[in-house]
């Protein structure tokens, strides 16, 4: 007896190309499974790097087919395919590994990374520079409107209150503000962002990039 083969599902061991293949005796129920790959660190954040362990399920099926499994949290990206043999699904190979996502995705947070505005962009590379991230949105504009409508905070009148420039003076002030959480000192002496500002931006279940920030410091990666 055969019959056509689905179209997710490939027999092992068939042979010919009539896409007729015998079905086996017996079968697998449907069932969740588990698999996991070990990761290295993604945008050089060591709290990336490790095993991740994804979870899913796999169809019944006939005794001798292979099936992909059905990847269930939308933390995880990756695949994997069982095959039934002898009543049990048996694990062929497969990827897993953490979705990279927005940060809004990840926290309903929003960050601004670069601007056609030259006040903003001054802004944001200040951001990176000392607190090693994109600028949160709102921060960003609070300070951009101070910056450009606020005539008392560093005025020419005062000499920059002591700093002789506009911008010195602001960042600054800048800096104090970060001070005064600790983000500064701990973005300065590690060399990428802080815990709390990483918690804040991408959620506890997920991680900032401590490298090629430009590039990826809109996004979050899920953790092991």
């Amino acid at each position: 007896m055969s019959e056509s083969l689905p179209t997710e599902a490939v027999q092992v061991g068939a042979e010919g190309d009539t896409g007729q293949l015998t079905q086996g005796l017996g079968g697998c129920p449907s069932t969740t499974v588990s698999w996991s790959q070990w990761q290295p660190s993604w945008n050089g954040n060591a709290n990336t790097m490790g095993t991740y362990y994804c979870y899913g399920t796999v169809p019944a099926g006939n005794e001798g087919y292979t099936f992909p499994a059905t990847l269930a949290s939308s933390e995880r990206t990756g695949s994997a395919q069982y095959t039934c043999s002898n009543g049990s699904w048996v694990f062929q190979g497969g990827s897993c590994n953490g979705k990279v996502v927005s940060v809004m995705t990840a926290s309903g947070s929003s960050v601004t990374c670069s601007s056609t505005d030259p006040v903003k962009s001054k802004w944001i590379s200040w951001y990176l520079s000392d607190l090693k991230r994109c600028a949160d949105t709102g921060g960003l504009d609070w300070w951009v409107n101070v910056y450009n409508n606020n005539p008392t905070v560093c005025s020419a009148s005062s000499n920059y209150e002591g700093h002789g420039n506009k911008d010195i003076c602001f960042r600054a002030y800048f800096q104090e503000s970060a001070k005064s959480t600790g983000e500064f000192y701990e973005a300065q002496s590690s060399g990428h962002i802080a815990a709390s500002s990483e918690a804040n931006i991408c959620g506890s279940m997920a991680a900032y990039p401590w490298t090629n920030v430009l590039a990826n410091g809109a996004t979050c990666k899920y953790k092991p």
